[in-house]
């Protein structure tokens, strides 16, 4: 497409996103009172918020801003569905969807034990037949981060490496958000998490790249190597066309060393002035233990 005709079209298209968004707002706009967002809000106070799901994507903006459940990390940013027993689900007109069916990753749908309205709301209750229990999390459990050049020195939610740094925040992976480690180091260096833990029966993990842009302008894979007691356990490449990509290893439940290496292979992002080796482009990881359960 020439220079000519690029503004025109980029333009049409904002102009499309915004008539949309207005259509949304005004066919909803007397159709949730303040009352509604109120009785939703009291109906799920005392639920676990890292058991509670939006199921309506679009409405999370607003639901967050109104609703305190759903604002809550785990909530707004898990990973995925998976070591949980029980589930709240919000839905405007509906309690579940396919959003979370692809949260499931390939886990059974859960059994939905009763569901209220409230207004235009739908509050479902479900439970996970035979499902393990998350037991440890190295987002809330840090473990120790090195490189090749030694041990990366941590402040607060940070890390600072040789060849970069680490921090755990919130990242944009595959159009969602996610909660995770979150770097860029230099070319090809590996970044290493390693802890002495106690397992359960599997690690679960995914890795992904953050940033549309970043995706956009960069295809370079991120290698993944897994070790319990010093024994390889998984090996593979990632690339930013997997998305939010998950990991899962069959352990032996008792105290064992695990790490992880994730090496991005090539830093930064392509453009019309060659390569920035800055560019927003991120490795995004996480990893828990999971216990018990069928």
């Amino acid at each position: 497409m020439s220079k000519h005709w690029a503004r025109p079209v980029l333009g049409g298209l904002a102009a499309l996103a915004v008539f949309e968004l207005a259509l949304g707002g005004l066919s909803y706009r007397d159709a949730i009172e303040d009352a509604d967002w109120d009785a939703v809000s009291e109906a799920i106070e005392q639920d676990e918020p890292a058991a509670v799901r939006l199921a309506t994507t679009w409405l999370g903006p607003r639901a967050r801003m109104e609703v305190p459940q759903l604002a809550a990390p785990r909530s707004a940013a898990a990973p995925d569905l998976h070591g949980l027993e029980t589930l709240t689900v919000v839905g405007l007109g509906e309690s579940w969807s396919d959003a979370l069916d692809r949260e499931l990753e390939g886990q059974r749908r859960p059994s939905r034990i009763s569901k209220e309205a409230f207004g235009p709301f739908e509050v479902g209750h479900y439970r996970f037949d035979g499902a393990p229990a998350t037991l440890h999390s190295w987002l809330s459990n840090p473990p120790t981060l090195s490189t090749p050049q030694g041990v990366c020195r941590k402040k607060g939610s940070s890390w600072s490496c040789k060849e970069g740094s680490v921090n755990v925040a919130f990242a944009e992976v595959d159009y969602t958000p996610r909660r995770c480690f979150q770097f860029a180091l230099s070319d090809n260096t590996p970044l290493t998490f390693e802890d002495t833990i106690p397992l359960g029966t599997s690690l679960r993990g995914h890795v992904g790249v953050t940033d549309f842009n970043g995706r956009l302008r960069s295809d370079a894979p991120i290698r993944v190597r897994t070790f319990i007691d010093d024994v390889s356990v998984g090996n593979f490449v990632v690339t930013d066309a997997q998305g939010w990509r998950p990991f899962s290893v069959k352990t032996e439940p008792g105290e064992h060393a695990v790490r992880v290496e994730l090496t991005d292979t090539v830093r930064g992002t392509w453009g019309r002035e060659g390569h920035n080796p800055g560019g927003r482009r991120k490795v995004c990881f996480e990893l828990r233990v999971l216990g018990g359960g069928a």
